[in-house]
């Protein structure tokens, strides 16, 4: 309320007071309103980046949900496992069983084991299994279809999730690169593997060296791999039918067929034997 003429000197000091409450209480309004920043970018730069880092994080994520390593790389940080004593385990125990054995029926089983323990889970264990019967299968006895060498050719790349240096994997990869002519290569893979104490013992890697020697003409050393899978396995058909081709290679006839008659006594299932063995008697006849 203004001050009016006429009014006391107590009622207009009563009206002064009550104007400069009141005016000041406006006037510190208004320079609160003056003082504020409006927009702190600065302070909101922290908050900006983090939020790109989580978008990029995301979107990271989404990309590799497309790969073989899935979300997040979760398959390549914790790739499916079979536990000891499992079903799964069995089978691929048969399986390994049967590649050592060697003929088209245990490399068929092999195959069948694996995809038995692949409808059960996708485990990259059993897939790399499964390359390498498809590879022995079609290198061995040209048996595999066109598709299922291709596809085994595709999921080398998804076996890798298991490490490049764990031992199926490694025989996958050296089965088709031995399927494609690059038995350097495949030695050079094989070479490191064995160097390995753990796979000292692989037997199957021994038989997948000796071949790559083989395909090099590097008899000698074929020679010892499988003359050392003998002192292991002393009946292993396998290793003296491959002695049985060195010597035929070497032009060592006798030798030859005293190794293929050796196998077919160690298995008298051994096909190959039996075929190589009539082989020679024909040519002996001619």
């Amino acid at each position: 309320q203004t001050p009016m003429l006429g009014d006391t000197p107590t009622k207009q000091a009563e009206s002064m007071e009550r104007l400069k409450n009141v005016y000041e209480g406006r006037m510190a309004a208004v320079a609160v309103v003056q003082q504020k920043d409006p927009f702190d970018f600065k302070k909101r730069i922290p908050l900006m980046v983090a939020g790109v880092v989580v978008l990029l994080v995301f979107g990271v994520g989404a990309y590799l949900g497309t790969t073989p390593v899935g979300f997040f790389g979760i398959k390549k940080l914790f790739p499916a496992k079979i536990s000891p004593g499992s079903k799964e385990f069995a089978a691929l125990e048969r399986a390994r069983a049967f590649f050592l054995a060697d003929t088209f029926e245990t490399f068929t089983k092999a195959r069948a084991e694996t995809e038995y323990t692949l409808g059960i889970k996708e485990y990259p264990e059993a897939r790399a299994m499964w390359c390498q019967a498809v590879f022995y299968l079609n290198r061995k006895f040209a048996s595999a279809t066109g598709a299922d060498v291709t596809r085994a050719q595709a999921e080398l790349v998804n076996i890798n999730l298991l490490g490049e240096k764990h031992v199926e994997v490694v025989k996958a990869n050296v089965g088709n690169l031995l399927s494609t002519k690059r038995s350097a290569e495949a030695l050079a893979l094989l070479n490191e593997a064995i160097a390995f104490k753990e796979n000292q013992g692989d037997l199957e890697l021994a038989f997948l060296r000796a071949e790559a020697f083989t395909a090099q003409a590097k008899f000698k050393e074929a020679a010892g791999d499988l003359n050392r899978v003998l002192e292991k396995k002393k009946d292993s058909a396998r290793a003296l039918h491959e002695l049985g081709n060195l010597a035929r290679q070497q032009k060592d006839v006798d030798t030859a067929a005293a190794k293929y008659a050796e196998a077919l006594k160690a298995d008298p299932n051994h096909a190959l034997s039996s075929v190589e063995l009539a082989a020679l008697e024909v040519h002996e006849k001619k």
